[in-house]
């Protein structure tokens, strides 16, 4: 079993629709692990997270985070993404109320 810590999500600026910014690949397990935004937009914007199941879509069954207020050039690191599992093929969608103003990071671990 091989262990991989790495930066999942470079950092890069959120859509203002849901996309998918990370893919757990076949035989992997990702452990997440920290997740920070940084809102460099002069108004507060919002940030929404699904995890979404292997072939599924982002849907309130699967929603961990919804529409969390950042402020105005503020940092949040979300401290619930930690310990997250994704199996192989789940998703990591996000969502901002608007186009690049939100920057997000996101490492953890994967095994396989």
């Amino acid at each position: 079993m091989a262990t991989t810590l790495k930066q999942l999500v470079a950092p890069q600026y959120l859509t203002a629709t849901p996309d998918v910014f990370y893919t757990t690949s076949t035989g992997v397990v990702t452990l997440l692990r920290r997740l920070t935004f940084h809102n460099s937009d002069v108004d507060t914007q919002t940030v929404s997270i699904w995890i979404v199941p292997s072939s599924g879509t982002a849907d309130d069954s699967n929603l961990i985070l919804d529409a969390k207020a950042v402020g105005a050039d503020q940092t949040y690191t979300f401290p619930d993404i930690e310990s997250h599992v994704m199996k192989s093929g789940d998703t990591f969608v996000v969502q901002a109320s608007a186009a690049t103003s939100i920057m997000m990071i996101l490492s953890g671990t994967e095994i396989s």
